[in-house]
């Protein structure tokens, strides 16, 4: 073989061999590019630890990145960031480890008795307002007698704990509201949903005189396929109770919760001037704004008239069946 061959063999293999590695360089270049890191328990020595397979410093608390996970980022991070600690021994960065796992512990803890307590406070209001007691019943003899009852049965440290359920006057207050507000939300929910309702509405007093609107609301409630009646809500009445008065309540109500009053079929009054008056009534004003409105009187107040002129026996059996 002559040198010139042989030159041009030499060169031609060794262009082959540097773009075979070439390749391999692209290759592994590309691998490594998409690796994965692990954790290694040395890694603690720079000030990290290891969550979700993500390198976290037990000094900030900061997360970096998966790719972070190298001895050289980990150093570079604890010398610009912690220039004070980069001396320190190992044992200092693992004290700070657990000192990291004992606050979550703690926090979770305590954000678990908290979700209890406030579950705890809504469940003793609930049973408050049902007892249509006084809001400081709450704090001033339910809570004792939790304590109580807890120290005596369990020991103290049960009952530190339910000396957590907030029941002072304000909180109750507050619980009773918001359930309030929520069961007028999924009610109001369900009356869009019916697209028709017919109302029924009385006028009523207070202890201290005030004039109230009870409105009650009947609808059809589609997923159970029945027609269901609701208390929805107490109106005061500012003024006088005439029948421009009322209308303008309810409208005002009924607008504000987004329920159309179009779509009232059927008001249910008793036989009152300011509910029956054919120019200023309320079923007037009702039926100037929805012609379809039917108006309808309450059997039970036409009821609770003919007692009063019918013999005692059948007053008695009457009256029962008014009050059911």
């Amino acid at each position: 073989m002559s040198k010139q061959n042989t030159l041009k063999f030499y060169f031609r293999n060794t262009d082959q061999d540097s773009h075979e590695n070439s390749h391999i360089e692209l290759t592994v270049a590309s691998q490594n590019k998409g690796k994965y890191r692990k954790y290694d328990p040395l890694y603690i020595g720079f000030g990290f630890t290891s969550i979700d397979d993500c390198p976290k410093c037990v000094i900030c608390l900061e997360v970096l990145a998966n790719s972070a996970m190298a001895p050289a980022k980990l150093k570079r991070h604890l010398e610009t960031r912690h220039p004070q600690y980069q001396n320190k021994a190992k044992e200092f960065f693992i004290r700070k480890e657990n000192e990291m796992k004992y606050q979550k512990t703690v926090m979770e803890s305590l954000v678990t008795e908290n979700e209890l307590a406030v579950k705890a406070s809504f469940y003793l209001s609930l049973n408050i307002a049902k007892s249509k007691k006084n809001f400081t019943i709450g704090e001033n003899l339910i809570m004792p007698c939790l304590v109580d009852t807890c120290q005596i049965m369990f020991g103290d440290k049960y009952a530190k704990k339910i000396k957590r359920i907030p029941l002072s006057n304000d909180t109750v207050a507050r619980r009773i509201m918001t359930m309030c507000s929520d069961v007028e939300h999924q009610l109001i929910k369900l009356i869009k949903k019916s697209k028709i309702y017919a109302l029924q509405v009385d006028e009523s007093t207070d202890i201290v005189g005030k004039v109230l609107l009870l409105i009650y609301i009947r609808y059809v409630d589609w997923d159970e396929c029945e027609i269901k009646e609701e208390f929805l809500n107490c109106l005061e009445i500012k003024g006088h109770a005439t029948g421009y008065e009322m209308f303008t309540r309810i409208s005002e109500y009924l607008l504000k919760v987004g329920l159309q009053l179009t779509d009232c079929i059927s008001i249910c009054t008793d036989g009152a001037p300011n509910m029956t008056g054919k120019h200023v009534g309320l079923v007037a004003k009702m039926k100037q704004v929805a012609s379809n409105i039917k108006g309808t009187r309450c059997m039970i107040h036409r009821e609770i008239l003919a007692s009063k002129h019918i013999s005692s026996d059948l007053n008695q059996v009457l009256g029962i069946a008014v009050k059911r």
